[in-house]
């Protein structure tokens, strides 16, 4: 007699194994045999018949099998006869289940994501595209019931070969473009993993469409920043000093100081507060 469906263990997904350890069964006897036989049925576990060749205690799942719920029957034989069990049914049976994946690039604060294409494996290897870039990645799963899709963190901004410095954002020209007028620049955003030592600029001269550029002789600099425009994590930084001394002890002297931002470019009204200290330092 049985005293115990066969339970059915296993992950109801196709190319997944379904299997039973057998129900549990009381004899006054030895059992002669034991034999199985799956079963596909309808959604709610009814309507059930035998799969050709499913025999054995363990069954893999087929694409057949998608939408279908599963069970097992269990006989057993001894000198009194056979005796049949069958298991409770299983979950639906839904398809294949290996994620999806597609890479993202996008700007310096992790937004503006666009897909990056044939970049759709679980691994990805950097491109110089992604150079002063951002990556995320997507994962794509998918159920008999839904789909859902859940998006990584973004990583640090993508260096260059060697931890060169990149530029994070291009700089941008201010000032009206008529003769005799002054353009001006704040200069690019750099990302960069040593301090940045040298900060230059060349000025061009190009065609209507902003094409075909030349260097203009001498335009190299580029105007001095308002202190007041510098905010965190921007810095004023006191590049170098220079003093004159008077002739005479107690005479005034003057002090000079460069003053730049953390990108080392120039700044204009900066505050600088000095404090003089016996035996002639300051």
């Amino acid at each position: 007699m049985n005293t115990a469906r066969p339970p059915i263990a296993g992950t109801p997904q196709v190319g997944h194994v379904l299997s039973t350890s057998g129900g549990t069964w009381t004899t006054s006897s030895t059992l002669e045999s034991v034999t199985y036989q799956w079963q596909r049925c309808d959604r709610s576990g009814d309507a059930c018949s035998d799969i050709g060749g499913a025999t054995t205690s363990s069954y893999t799942l087929a694409s057949s099998n998608e939408g279908h719920a599963m069970r097992i029957a269990q006989t057993v034989t001894n000198d009194s006869g056979a005796a049949t069990a069958v298991s409770d049914p299983s979950l639906v049976v839904t398809a294949h289940g290996e994620p999806a994946y597609q890479r993202l690039r996008c700007d310096g604060a992790g937004a503006n994501c666009a897909s990056i294409g044939g970049a759709t494996s679980s691994s990805y290897t950097i491109q110089t595209a992604d150079v002063g870039h951002t990556l995320r990645v997507q994962q794509t799963v998918r159920n008999a019931a839904d789909t859902a899709t859940v998006t990584s963190n973004a990583t640090s901004l993508v260096g260059a070969e060697g931890g060169n410095e990149v530029a994070t954002a291009v700089p941008t020209i201010t000032g009206k473009p008529f003769i005799g007028s002054t353009l001006s620049t704040s200069g690019a955003r750099w990302s960069s993993a040593t301090a940045i030592t040298v900060v230059s600029y060349r000025w061009q001269r190009c065609n209507r469409a902003g094409d075909a550029c030349v260097t203009i002789p001498g335009a190299r600099s580029a105007p001095a920043v308002d202190a007041r425009t510098i905010v965190l994590p921007n810095r004023l930084v006191i590049r170098t000093v220079k003093s004159q001394r008077g002739t005479r002890w107690r005479s005034p002297f003057t002090v000079r100081f460069r003053v730049t931002d953390t990108s080392r470019r120039p700044v204009a009204g900066a505050l600088v507060y000095a404090r003089g200290v016996p035996y002639a330092w300051w």
